[in-house]
């Protein structure tokens, strides 16, 4: 390995014009990178376009190794005559371009595995092809001899390199080693080219002639200036394209950011505008952001047509365009929706400000023979860059958007703390409703029902609680109508029954647990398929469950709750009235459904100690429930006083503070009867 390097090395040094060998590398230089950015561009152009973007990268690659071949040929001093084969010469340059063609177009087709080598392989064959034909082309006035075990070498380095030049350049021998694809192709083409030299031995025949030199090197500039030429189309080739993509990628930017329909600028340049006052806040200035929102233009829509909804957008456009402060930046950030963000003074009266966009964003708009109204709601919030972000900044004033909406009387709401705190807070827990449950965040708690005779437990409501990591214990009266509202009720009120018939199925066989539903749970269609798959997975028995549920469930679609209700008594499962007496239609509900319990709502008890009426409809009550021959539990017992009179009054079964407070299950003896009330809650 030695001999043949030394061999190459002074080949090199003692047979080659310097700087023709100089200029050659120059060429390979500049061509090899140019042609890794080509092949670069040929890999991301969709196909078939990137077949032209191939074609233009074995362009300049063969033009490329082709006018290295030849430069550094004409820098070879050979020690005799020498001429060139004109058509030999030529196909050399058509072997390397239709090679390099084949090679690339494969590596932009492979996109991983052995691919990108045997590509690197192919290319690595075609320039050694290339110059061995071009040295045919070499007719030198002597007797030529060949090294065969250097021409060999020169092959397996053009190979190998070319090989790993492409592996490089797909990046599969690691991200750092990609930028050395085109020193890769480089040492390959270079290799290739001057082991093969060294493996020429020339015996001259005839006398050579000195002052042939300068024709040689004037040919070798001529020859390089048109391979440079080619290399430079290539590249204004790559570079135009890039500029063009780049100007083409900026003006969708822009198009995407301006809203064709009113001119003003969309979300993405109003969230910029923003960050940019956060983050270059000028000492001592507050800053003002209003969101408003265009109510009824859908309605306007509808009665009128698309035309005159966006001719109402177009005038509400123009009128925040002429109704806007110096320093302001407005935006359309929704379809009917506009935000606008600016500087104001210490001592202004944004409200009054606030009313006065409104009143004129409010005028009536005359659309052919017709008048618009619009209904705009604004939301103001004023902040501080500093120790702001932006989104609390927007988020406030969709909070007090979202005040201003709700409200009949009021159309223009400012962020108020201590209102919209809480409706950032009822935002958090809706969000996290549903992360709640897979985090085991939510806890059944369980408050004893009793006979009222021997204070025995016969039973407990299940008050079901949330440990939230943010806000801590959170009381049912505000999540479960979240929880409603989002439909997360659904899949939480499925684990509490399956959560309770688990309990459940460990007491004893006398004690039933009872399961409170939600409106929408009563409208799922395999609501029975549910509570017997809570029962069988838990290992409960039909007739311990019993199944609480209001009145409400059963207004919207009476004919539907009744079928389900009936599926779910069919399986030996017990129904409850809660909160009996708080609505208008108690008494109805009684006529279509069949009962085994009624739970009297805690407002029935609260004064019995001292007014007359309130025990005489407690009478009244209790009475309704033996004509009927339904079991009747009140609820909310909390002094010894009311635990008295309802034992007067005849009533058995009670429910409260004073027999006990709601605990979790593992505090709850076994040998007690358990009630579970899902989305109940006491105190």
């Amino acid at each position: 390995m030695v001999i043949p390097l030394i061999t190459v090395l002074t080949c090199l040094g003692t047979r080659h014009n310097p700087w023709l060998v100089l200029l050659a590398a120059a060429i390979c230089c500049v061509g090899a990178g140019a042609t890794m950015q080509l092949l670069a561009r040929s890999a991301r152009a969709p196909w078939p376009l990137g077949l032209v973007w191939v074609l233009l990268t074995a362009t300049v690659a063969g033009a490329s190794v082709w006018c290295t071949h030849f430069v550094a040929i004409l820098a070879y001093q050979a020690g005799a005559p020498v001429t060139y084969d004109p058509a030999l010469t030529m196909a050399s340059l058509l072997i390397v371009i239709g090679g390099c063609f084949g090679g690339f177009a494969l590596f932009v087709r492979a996109r991983g595995g052995a691919w990108p080598a045997v590509a690197g392989c192919v290319i690595g064959l075609t320039i050694s092809a290339m110059h061995y034909v071009g040295m045919l082309a070499f007719r030198i006035g002597g007797v030529v001899r060949w090294r065969p075990d250097l021409v060999v070498a020169s092959v397996l380095l053009a190979v190998g390199l070319s090989a790993l030049a492409l592996a490089a350049a797909r990046s599969q021998l690691g991200t750092r080693l990609a930028g050395f694809a085109p020193a890769l192709f480089v040492a390959a083409i270079v290799s290739l080219h001057f082991t093969g030299m060294a493996a020429l031995q020339v015996i001259p025949l005839t006398a050579w002639s000195p002052g042939a030199e300068d024709a040689r090197a004037a040919l070798a500039l001529a020859t390089a200036l048109m391979g440079g030429m080619i290399i430079a189309a290539g590249i204004f080739a790559h570079a135009l394209d890039t500029i063009t993509s780049l100007d083409a990628s900026a003006r969708i930017d822009a198009f995407a950011s301006i809203c064709d329909q009113t001119g003003l600028p969309r979300r993405p340049l109003f969230e910029k505008q923003l960050a940019l006052l956060l983050n270059n806040p000028k000492p001592g200035q507050r800053y003002l952001i209003v969101t408003t929102k265009l109510c009824h233009l859908n309605d306007i829509t509808d009665i009128y047509g698309d035309e005159a909804g966006d001719f109402a957008i177009r005038l509400t456009a123009d009128r925040i365009d002429r109704a806007r402060q110096p320093g302001f930046f407005v935006a359309r950030t929704g379809r009917s929706e506009f935000s606008a963000i600016g500087p104001i003074g210490d001592h202004e009266d944004i409200r009054s400000r606030a009313h006065l966009w409104r009143s004129m964003l409010a005028a009536p708009m005359v659309f052919g023979e017709h008048e618009i109204f619009l209904d705009p709601r604004l939301g103001v919030a004023c902040f501080s860059p500093d120790g702001s972000s932006a989104e609390n900044v927007v988020q406030h004033s969709r909070l007090a958007l979202s005040r201003a909406r709700k409200s009949p009387l009021e159309p223009v709401c400012v962020y108020d703390e201590t209102f919209d705190a809480l409706a950032e807070r009822h935002h958090v827990l809706a969000d996290n409703l549903l992360a709640a449950l897979d985090n085991g965040e939510f806890e059944v708690y369980y408050q004893p029902q009793v006979w009222i005779a021997d204070r025995s437990v016969i039973g407990y409501e299940a008050l079901l609680r949330w440990n939230h990591p943010r806000f801590g214990l959170i009381s049912p009266n505000e999540f479960i109508p979240l929880a409603e509202q989002t439909g997360a009720i659904v899949d939480i009120g499925a684990w509490v029954l399956r959560s309770a018939c688990r309990e459940a199925s460990g007491w004893p066989d006398d004690q039933r647990v009872a399961v409170n539903l939600s409106p929408l749970q009563l409208r799922q269609p395999d609501l029975p398929e549910q509570i017997l798959d809570a029962l069988v997975s838990g290992g409960l028995s039909p007739g311990r469950l019993e199944i609480e549920l209001t009145e409400s469930l059963l207004i919207d679609d009476r004919v539907s709750a009744i079928s389900i209700l009936g599926r779910i008594r069919a399986l030996g499962v017990k129904l409850a009235l809660d909160d009996f007496g708080t609505g208008y239609s108690s008494m109805d509900v009684l006529r279509h459904v069949s009962f085994d319990k009624i739970k009297l709502d805690r407002s029935f008890v609260q004064d019995i100690e001292t007014n007359p009426q309130s025990l005489a409809i407690l009478h009244a009550m209790l009475e309704l429930g033996r004509s009927l021959a339904i079991p009747i539990l009140v609820e909310g017992v909390e002094t010894e006083r009311q635990m008295a009179i309802l034992q007067a009054e005849g009533c058995r079964k009670v429910q409260g503070y004073l027999t006990g407070k709601p605990a979790p299950a593992s505090a709850i003896a076994a040998d007690r009867t358990v009630a579970i009330g899902l989305f109940r809650h006491a105190g």
